[in-house]
């Protein structure tokens, strides 16, 4: 089994970075501002992806088989292999790019991060990051400088026997940390998003021309006689 000699020298050079201490996000800011592209030609890395890589078991020469399982040969839908069939581990199954003791290392230093993040053994969160998210925000708030899209962020500290969490909303362009152009606007708490879209609401419900121009636009949208006859006459066709 052959591999990039790209890839390869890549992961001999920011594999011991994990060992000396630093974070995948870390990382994927070096190799942006290296110049270094992705496989896919991108100029940022995303850290999901160095995460991958890191714990990719085919860099220290073993092979795990049918990750991926086909489970719709006529759309060809593939989906990661959680049980649905046998894998097969074959250990020294080509030269190794990583030490094997090293990259068991790394893997040790990247579970105890879990650890330390709210993560328990078996990868489950002690606490639900999503569990406080508020859906009315999603996909709805856009950033005012850049256009980005804005997502849900949340900040535990955990120096009181009960976690304090904050939730914030913030630009998709300033939290990727990887990025060489972030944007520089600043995350927004989401319960003063909160407390200014109630007083929208209200601020709205008492306003008649915005009940006028509701009904306005209502009113447009409404089918006209000569729309209608149109309509009557295709449904008989």
């Amino acid at each position: 089994m052959a591999y990039p000699t790209r890839a390869s020298q890549h992961h001999q050079t920011y594999l011991p970075d994990v060992l000396k201490g630093k974070t995948v996000n870390k990382i994927c800011e070096e190799l942006a501002q290296d110049g270094i592209k992705t496989v896919t030609g991108k100029d940022y890395w995303n850290p999901k992806s160095v995460m991958g890589m890191l714990t990719d078991e085919v860099y220290k020469g073993d092979c795990l088989f049918q990750k991926h399982v086909t489970v719709d040969t006529l759309q060809s839908k593939v989906i990661r292999n959680q049980g649905e069939e046998p894998q097969y581990y074959v250990e020294n199954h080509h030269e190794a790019i990583i030490k094997p003791k090293d990259w068991d290392r790394v893997q040790d230093i990247l579970e105890e991060r879990k650890r330390n993040k709210g993560f328990v053994k078996d990868g489950h969160r002690k606490y639900e990051r999503d569990a406080m998210k508020n859906q009315a925000f999603i996909e709805k708030l856009y950033c005012g400088e850049c256009g980005y899209l804005m997502g849900h962020r949340r900040h535990v500290e955990r120096r009181w026997e009960k976690p304090n969490e904050t939730h914030f909303w913030v630009c998709c362009r300033h939290a990727q940390r990887y990025r060489t152009e972030r944007c520089d606007t600043r995350r927004i708490r989401q319960d003063y998003l909160e407390w200014h879209f109630i007083r929208f609401l209200n601020q709205i419900h008492t306003d008649p021309n915005f009940t006028n121009d509701v009904l306005h636009w209502i009113k447009r949208l409404e089918l006209r006689d000569e729309r209608k006859k149109k309509e009557q006459h295709c449904r008989k066709e």
